[in-house]
């Protein structure tokens, strides 16, 4: 489900101070400014910018992040799926990877196996034409994420700030929902969204060029009565340079 306008585009400053993962405040012009000259920039050829923030389920708070910035790729449904399938062999065979997204989308490819052993479930951004989340699902078992190998530091996001920016759309998706349609309500993802936009990142990327969209989804490691310890939110947000 893609939800529309949910918090308008603001000031790309933060009025309250940030806190990262160890309570420690730091300004956020000061994450802002750390941030946003790694992310999108024309001279050193990153038009366009996915990120990937790891949400813990049960504080809402970031437990890692990571950017994928480089030239625009448009990257086709054929493109993503064999990215897709590289990414979990040997774990699940690429025939059993479901599309959950509309076809042709700007925001994310999200692929999805569930495990009758070992399933899995991966993000492909076409703008940057790249993998941009992997992680096997084990039934009565525990997965792992893949992709990306290294994660960056939630405490470079904070998580206090105000008015750092808005994400003006969004699509969620929830492949464990059996008896649904697979898809996030609008009310399901906006405390998810609106933890995201309390961190420096929308700002960041705004100070660069435009926030465009993101995609939600839940990432559980077991399925088949054992519990996961510390199920996740994975939210993919998109940015561009204007042209």
């Amino acid at each position: 489900m893609r939800l529309k306008n949910l918090v308008p585009c603001m000031a790309a400053v933060c009025l309250l101070g940030c806190s990262g993962a160890d309570d420690t405040t730091v300004s956020c012009t000061a994450l802002v400014d750390r941030l946003a000259p790694q992310l999108l920039s024309a001279s050193e050829g990153r038009p366009a910018c996915t990120v990937v923030v790891r949400l813990s389920q049960a504080t809402l708070r970031p437990v890692g992040y990571q950017s994928f910035c480089g030239p625009t790729a448009n990257a086709t449904e054929a493109q993503a799926r064999q990215l897709a399938v590289e990414q979990m062999i040997p774990h699940v065979d690429g025939d059993r990877l479901s599309m959950m997204n509309a076809p042709a989308p700007d925001d994310a490819y999200v692929f999805y196996a569930s495990p009758s052993d070992f399933g899995g479930i991966v993000a492909v951004s076409p703008r940057v034409g790249r993998t941009v989340f992997a992680a096997s699902v084990v039934y009565a078992g525990v997965g792992d994420v893949l992709s990306p190998a290294q994660w960056r530091d939630p405490a470079e996001l904070g998580a206090r700030c105000e008015y750092g920016g808005g994400i003006p759309s969004a699509r969620g998706y929830d492949p464990y929902d059996l008896n649904g349609n697979g898809t996030l309500t609008a009310s399901a993802m906006a405390p998810i969204l609106r933890a995201v936009e309390r961190t420096a990142l929308p700002a960041a990327l705004g100070r660069g060029g435009t926030v465009l969209d993101a995609v939600v989804f839940p990432y559980v490691r077991s399925t088949g009565g054992l519990e996961d310890p510390a199920p996740e939110w994975v939210v993919i947000v998109n940015a561009v340079r204007p042209e």
